[in-house]
């Protein structure tokens, strides 16, 4: 079972921008309630679903642009098993 998790940019010049997790140097994905380095929990791909279940939100970047990564709500993540 493959797990793909994007978002959209839903305002601004980058309108409409495709959104992926945000892959660490240490081979992980970070989530968090806020903005701040210091409240992002390490995890691995197949764990974010849980966590935005818990209204955790998830670090997610342009994969073309290479521009930094930004904290994306749960609500704005689409999620698609196969």
């Amino acid at each position: 079972m493959s797990l793909e998790i994007t978002a959209q940019i839903r305002r601004g010049p980058h309108k409409g921008t495709l959104l992926v997790p945000h892959r660490y140097s240490d081979g992980k994905y970070r989530v968090s309630r806020t903005r701040f380095e210091r409240d992002q929990v390490p995890v691995y791909l197949h764990e974010v679903p849980a966590w935005l279940d818990k209204k955790f939100g998830v670090r997610m970047s342009d994969p073309v642009t290479h521009r930094g990564p930004r904290l994306i709500a749960p609500g704005s993540v689409k999620i698609t098993r196969s």
